[in-house]
């Protein structure tokens, strides 16, 4: 079977029946062979991105997409760009202001959360560190 043949509605050739029906009278299974296409039609149906099928290793891999799948990817980005813009404002009020300090004007965002965002704006040229980690303070280059 390859991977094109998957979404059809076709029957496969069950490898062990005794076993396939007794989960037929179990009610665990409706119906064999037919899974794949099931999945395909019930994703097109609800209006999610037609599923990802793959080989991978010998195996079958399925990948299913959320409905906001790319709303979700912009949501982020706004979202970073929002937490970004913010921390700038702070340095340039505060340029001496800590990790800890930021994460709690900033609400919602760990420590962690932080480092990375600041990261982030070294890497991109928009601050730069000037000192050492205790003594130092942040210099906002682009706002």
């Amino acid at each position: 079977m390859n991977i094109e043949k998957l979404t059809e509605n076709n029957r496969s050739i069950p490898r062990n029946k005794k076993i396939l029906e007794l989960f037929h009278k179990a009610g665990e299974i409706e119906n064999w062979g037919t899974g794949f296409y099931r999945i395909k039609e019930a994703c097109l149906l609800n209006g999610n991105p037609s599923p990802e099928f793959e080989e991978r290793a010998g195996a079958f891999v399925l990948t299913l997409r959320p409905l906001n799948f790319e709303t979700t990817q912009e949501t982020t980005q706004e979202t970073t760009q929002e937490i970004q813009k913010r921390i700038l404002c702070l340095l340039a009020e505060e340029p001496q202001l800590t990790r800890k300090k930021m994460a709690i004007k900033l609400g919602k965002i760990t420590e962690d959360g932080v480092k990375y965002h600041l990261r982030k704006l070294v890497s991109s040229g928009k601050i730069v560190r000037v000192g050492s980690t205790k003594s130092g303070f942040w210099r906002v280059i682009e706002q």
